[in-house]
């Protein structure tokens, strides 16, 4: 094994040889379009004809970014093409101004240090049920680690937003959905992808129990009347977004973790 392995998607191009040619490629083609030195460096700007873009890797720089206000760091217009076509334009990624901060208010209790901490039983047992499935098959097992993480990631969704509990076994559609979403994504069919996701969401609006809310918060955000709680579009399009954001970085994760791991 080499002293700094690297997954092959992180050869990138020397800095020399980068030419953007169109924003969404720069975004959705990182093996052509990022350099190698963003590696090391904490920022990148380079140009699309007039127009700079920059890539940040300082970790302090993109914490400033994502937390200041609005009027700061205004959102960038290629969301309603990337982000709204394929999880709505009332969720949180989608939304602008006031109506974006009133979102992001409701939406921090679920996505604060504490309620993930909260969630490592949820996330301990998907990761073993899937482990478990590998050794029933025997001697040397060899899985599609995309595939599978897929899978893994959006069990754990599934279980947290539509209220299926911990203890029961993987959803026949979530199987189903991470075979169509994972071919998409491995084609760089990204639309594509969303549509078999959508088909995940169960109605999360009330009236739900006490109980019901307690194991899955999510399902309480439609309770309280507006502007206090979500609309029924909104509960519906964050819930296709959390789907489709959330699954992908967590299943890019740990796939690179089980090749790198693989390797040692």
């Amino acid at each position: 094994m080499t002293a700094h392995p690297r997954p092959p998607a992180l050869d990138l191009p020397d800095i020399s040889q980068v030419r953007w040619t169109s924003f969404t490629k720069a975004i959705r083609e990182p093996e052509q379009n990022w350099p190698a030195q963003i590696c090391e460096r904490p920022i990148y700007v380079g140009h699309v004809g007039d127009r700079a873009m920059a890539l940040l890797a300082d970790p302090e720089a993109v914490r400033t970014v994502l937390t200041a206000p609005e009027t700061r760091f205004i959102k960038w217009r290629i969301y309603d093409r990337v982000v709204a076509a394929g999880a709505g334009r009332r969720n949180i990624s989608a939304t602008e101004g006031a109506d974006c901060q009133r979102q992001r208010r409701i939406l921090a209790p679920l996505l604060g240090p504490e309620a993930v901490a909260g969630l490592s039983p949820l996330f301990q047992e998907a990761a073993g049920r899937a482990v478990r499935a590998w050794r029933r098959q025997g001697g040397e097992v060899r899985i599609e680690a995309g595939l599978e993480t897929t899978r893994i990631a959006l069990d754990v969704i599934s279980r947290l937003m539509f209220a299926t509990p911990v203890d029961d076994p993987v959803r026949p559609d979530v199987d189903r959905v991470a075979r169509l979403a994972y071919a998409a994504q491995s084609e760089g069919r990204l639309n594509d992808a969303a549509a078999p996701l959508a088909s995940l969401i169960r109605p999360a609006t009330g009236p739900h129990s006490e109980a019901e809310i307690r194991a899955n918060p999510f399902l309480g955000l439609g309770q309280a009347p507006l502007p206090q709680g979500l609309s029924t579009e909104e509960l519906h399009d964050n819930a296709r977004l959390f789907l489709n954001a959330g699954h992908e970085t967590t299943t890019l994760t740990m796939t690179w973790s089980l090749w790198l791991l693989g390797r040692d």
